[in-house]
């Protein structure tokens, strides 16, 4: 009984010891993170968070051009009341069953990253770093592949054609006398957590590191996020080119002396009653649906002008 007893005295005082060298000695767990862990974070944050934003933009536009509309013969049949958000299990169910659709893995609508990364944030930053780049390949490959095909659209749209759109007493009765008369014991147990400390940290940088080479190196992930983002820059150049109506100066009207009858098709007037007698939905619908707001006022113009 008396060997149990002293054994667990033992193990208190450890525990003790642990507790106050933690809490008091100066300069302990004043930690910091290498500078190449910092690096390649930072790296991969200027990947993921362009990423995440084109990645949901692309979604919501899909999602909304699968809702049906019907056509609208008059201003008093829109609704007035605000469109509703796309919600984020709505956005995550709708790549579910593209995924499916096109036999690829694709990563969800992205969770946000600490801007930066620091040793009280190493744990949880590992847990959400992605563990593999093939979904986000297929998911700019998807995207670059409908930004294309939407700017193939633009052509046939400028020739008037329409487009389409696919969470111890015994041994010390003071603790804090007890270590003052042992600087040696302090200074070893010191020595030993500390050196704990820093191989686990070293352990998960490295471990971090690991993951998000992947991200920085893989040659077709660089090679299709590029083109991403080269092709949402096009399509925001013709967005600012169709509201301004720049491209009306690039359609192929024919001359006057060729006999060309054309009718405007149902609902080609519909955007401009709403703006004339329904201001306030007409700033809604540009506001929630902005791509699609402009390729409607686009296809407006080329039928107006013919």
């Amino acid at each position: 009984m008396n060997k149990i007893i002293l054994i667990l005295l033992i193990l208190l005082i450890i525990s003790i010891l642990c507790l106050f060298i933690v809490k008091d000695i100066e300069g302990f767990q004043t930690y910091t993170l290498k500078p190449t862990t910092i690096k390649s974070y930072n790296d991969f944050l200027s990947f993921y968070n362009i990423f995440c934003a084109n990645w949901q933009k692309s979604i919501k536009s899909s999602v909304a051009s699968q809702i049906p509309q019907k056509p609208l013969t008059s201003p008093s049949q829109v609704s007035s009341s605000n469109a509703p958000d796309i919600p984020e299990g709505d956005m995550n169910n709708y790549i579910t069953v593209l995924s499916r659709q096109i036999l690829k893995p694709l990563p969800p609508i992205c969770k946000t990253l600490p801007s930066h990364i620091d040793i009280n944030s190493l744990q949880k930053i590992i847990k959400e770093i992605p563990k593999s780049t093939q979904p986000f390949i297929n998911a700019l490959n998807w995207m670059n592949t409908q930004l294309e095909q939407s700017q193939a659209n633009l052509g046939p749209a400028l020739e008037g054609v329409p487009p389409t759109f696919e969470s111890f007493e015994d041994i010390c009765d003071n603790v804090s006398a007890c270590l003052d008369n042992n600087p040696e014991l302090v200074k070893r147990v010191a020595v030993n957590v500390a050196d704990q400390q820093k191989r686990e940290q070293e352990q998960q940088e490295e471990q971090l590191v690991k993951t998000l080479q992947p991200f920085l190196t893989e040659p077709e992930l660089r090679r299709v996020f590029n083109k991403n983002i080269q092709l949402f820059k096009q399509a925001q150049e013709i967005q600012s080119k169709a509201e301004n109506g720049e491209l009306l100066n690039q359609m192929n009207i024919p001359d006057n002396d060729i006999d060309i009858k054309y009718t405007k098709p149902p609902g080609a007037n519909n955007l401009n009653n709403i703006k004339q007698n329904n201001p306030a939905r007409y700033n809604e619908l540009q506001t929630n649906y902005n791509q699609w707001f402009s390729i409607k006022k686009l296809t407006d113009q080329i039928n107006a002008t013919l």
